[in-house]
């Protein structure tokens, strides 16, 4: 990680929980708080394709709480949304529902 703070990269695309290095989202944040941005937070294939809403739900807000709590994120799902279907559309209106939800009920805090 020193090597991308000394670098001067800027943003660390590709943050998930469940399938990447850097699985351990707190400690990640803590070492590049201030000196780096973070993207994603959410994990398409796994969360979004194929979980249920309280499983999208759980990983957005764990995300934003994680990694949003001091700016310095893009919430997003990590990598591409592969399938088009309707069922798949439904799951990123699932996320995008959560991550709104949860930025009202942090903006009120």
């Amino acid at each position: 990680m020193d090597h991308l703070l000394n670098g001067g990269v800027d943003i660390l695309q590709g943050i998930s929980s469940i399938m990447n290095p850097y699985k351990d989202m707190k400690k990640l944040k803590d070492v590049v708080k201030g000196k780096m941005s973070l993207w994603g937070g959410v994990n398409e294939a796994v969360t979004v394709q194929s979980g249920s809403e309280d499983e999208i739900r759980k990983e957005v807000e764990e995300a934003v709480n994680t990694l949003g709590s001091d700016g310095g994120f893009v919430i997003c799902p990590v990598d591409n949304i592969l399938l088009t279907t309707d069922e798949a559309w439904e799951k990123v209106m699932m996320f995008i529902k959560a991550w709104n939800e949860i930025k009202s009920l942090k903006l009120l805090i």
